[in-house]
């Protein structure tokens, strides 16, 4: 019983301390319009697909489950020549616990990337979209439920029996640096590409409560990123992708960083093996869960599994299990083949 209870009030600590947070991937950088609209259009590439999924908390209660597709492509490119346009949409659903609280949200953002020089962009971009939110109150169980030695059903909650469905409309914006080093100027250089960006997420403080009468408001969501991929020693093909995200939104925040190591495959004599990389990486979210990752790219598509292990005060009910996630995208055209010019293609 006092196991029990300790599990129950960890679990309640845990929800007060996420309360109101947006949604987030282990991957993050799998999820780019979720960490700033600015990074709509900014990949080696024309067009850009990406699926997410994600189930957590599986061993403490009904799994949290988060899936998110995504779009974006650069546009214009020939026609102005000061830079190019990026546009993109975003869609995720994100379902939690017995009350099946589901959020859903429709985005859809607008860049401009001006060239600085032949290696350097700055991009700035808008977000606007809609969101919906549901909650079931069939298995709930209330404390004006327990009679003296466990739960009733049959005793009234003293709650109201439903929750009205709410939407709302939200906006956001953000800046961001590139930078992108061509394969006949990475000879001579350590650093292949970076990025580093900030961007304001609901801007405009959307409502955010099932009650007609609570004034409680979205609160707005800080975040500050950035990444790099570094050669190392004389192997070209091998390269590091440290990359770190930092959200706050209220009281809450959240540190993410990490790094990749990805090998580029060499194609062999007959033609067999070419167009591919693989890539192993570790990240650590602070107070929360180290996350192990793993990537597989060929020719156009890139798959990505993680998984999170655990480290916060919920392990106690977790037994250090977080969740697994899955990332996959597509990229056109072929990002192996990418055409060396003295524009930068992101």
């Amino acid at each position: 019983m006092k196991k029990n209870i300790l599990i129950l009030m960890v679990i309640i600590l845990s929800g007060l301390e996420s309360f109101a947070q947006d949604i987030h991937f282990s991957q993050f950088n799998e999820s780019p319009l979720l960490q700033n609209p600015a990074l709509v259009g900014s990949f080696n590439g024309d067009q850009r697909a990406i699926i997410n999924y994600k189930d957590q908390w599986r061993s403490v209660t009904k799994p949290y489950k988060t899936a998110a597709v995504s779009f974006d492509a650069g546009i214009l490119r020939d026609k102005f020549k000061s830079g190019y346009l990026g546009i993109g949409a975003f869609i995720y659903n994100d379902k939690a616990g017995d009350t099946k609280l589901s959020t859903t949200n429709i985005n859809l953002a607008i860049s401009y990337h001006i060239y600085l020089n032949d290696y350097s962009n700055l991009a700035a971009a808008i977000q606007g979209g809609y969101g919906q939110r549901s909650m079931s109150s069939a298995n709930c169980q209330w404390d004006n439920q327990y009679d003296g030695t466990g739960y009733n059903a049959d005793l009234p909650s003293g709650e109201q029996n439903s929750f009205n469905n709410y939407g709302y409309g939200d906006f956001g914006a953000g800046v961001l640096w590139n930078y992108f080093s061509s394969d006949a100027g990475f000879r001579n250089r350590v650093i292949k590409r970076a990025n580093a960006g900030i961007s304001l997420f609901h801007i405009n403080k959307p409502k955010y409560s099932f009650y007609e009468t609570n004034i409680e408001k979205l609160n707005r969501k800080f975040v500050l990123s950035g990444m790099m991929e570094l050669g190392v020693l004389s192997n070209k093909n091998f390269t590091l992708i440290p990359s770190l995200v930092y959200y706050k939104q209220g009281p809450s925040q959240e540190f993410n960083f990490g790094t990749m190591g990805r090998y580029k495959v060499i194609e062999d004599g007959s033609g067999a093996i070419k167009d591919a990389a693989v890539s192993l990486g570790i990240f650590y979210r602070w107070k929360d869960a180290a996350i192990a990752i793993l990537q597989l790219e060929v020719s156009n598509f890139a798959i990505g599994v993680s998984y999170d292990i655990n480290t916060s005060n919920l392990k106690t009910a977790s037994s250090n299990k977080g969740g697994i996630e899955f990332s996959l995208r597509y990229v056109y055209p072929n990002p192996f083949h990418k055409a060396i010019s003295t524009k930068p293609k992101y």
